[in-house]
């Protein structure tokens, strides 16, 4: 049974109320540890729908998505209690791959702006057709802040190499944001995980965010909220989800009777 909508990143989700019958399964993100499904996850639908056919590469995520963020937070989860990003010397590199894998799933991969012809001529007229950075002729207008809107303040005029130069700023990083947009993604991602929770992702060594969208912010508080939580959510425990993974689709097929 579907349960209300809620409005997440402007699209209307619907959300699991009660077990499911004839609808399909409770998507794992929501499962938590006793098996109940009552964990609210960004972005997630909620249920895992019947396939249209009897075979389903899908049984136990509504979405790619979903089995995304799951993977992350295990592997976050593992680095951590392990300490490898605090070796010498390979741990600069596991941040590096952290934070490349955090900002693409959490921040850049459902931040897709399609700007039109329109937005794009009003930066070359209003800000010149030079790259700001080194001069030459500009071919791209770039998000000073990566998920910070397609507001004309937020757009600049840059070469292709500087463009990818500073997505791919040392190792990964992007290029650093107003102070002003950091101090107050900071307060607001404080107000939603705590300040103890905070705290520990700041001190962790790996690196956290300038988010300057309210989606972004629920999105990764949601993520960080998952990785530290004691006990997790069974497919966010690194040790075990293998193979509860594999029971819950043998039951699943099972149920459908294959």
């Amino acid at each position: 049974m579907l349960g209300d909508f809620v409005l997440v990143g402007g699209e209307a989700l619907h959300r699991l109320e009660l077990e499911p019958a004839d609808d399909g399964w409770p998507c794992a993100a929501l499962i938590d540890e006793l098996g109940n499904a009552a964990f609210e996850a960004p972005d997630c639908l909620g249920v895992v729908e019947w396939p249209e056919r009897k075979r389903s590469q899908r049984l136990v995520w509504c979405s790619d998505y979903c089995g995304e963020v799951a993977r992350l937070v295990r592997y976050r989860r593992r680095v951590e209690q392990e300490g490898r990003h605090l070796r010498v010397p390979d741990g600069e590199d596991v941040r590096t791959v952290l934070w490349r894998r955090e900002s693409d799933l959490l921040v850049g991969k459902f931040y897709q702006p399609h700007l039109t012809r329109e937005q794009r001529t009003e930066v070359f007229t209003s800000k010149g057709s030079s790259c700001v950075v080194c001069g030459r002729p500009a071919t791209d207008v770039d998000h000073i802040v990566p998920g910070g809107g397609d507001d004309a303040k937020n757009l600049q005029p840059l070469c292709a190499s500087c463009h990818l130069e500073k997505t791919a700023d040392q190792g990964g990083r992007y290029a650093p944001v107003p102070k002003s947009v950091a101090n107050t993604s900071d307060a607001h991602l404080r107000q939603a995980i705590g300040d103890v929770l905070f705290e520990r992702a700041k001190e962790s060594g790996i690196g956290m965010f300038a988010l300057a969208s309210t989606i972004h912010v629920s999105r990764y508080a949601s993520y960080i909220g998952r990785v530290y939580a004691d006990p997790s959510r069974p497919c966010d425990d690194e040790k075990t989800w293998g193979q509860v993974e594999r029971s819950l689709r043998r039951d699943r097929r099972a149920e459908m009777s294959w």
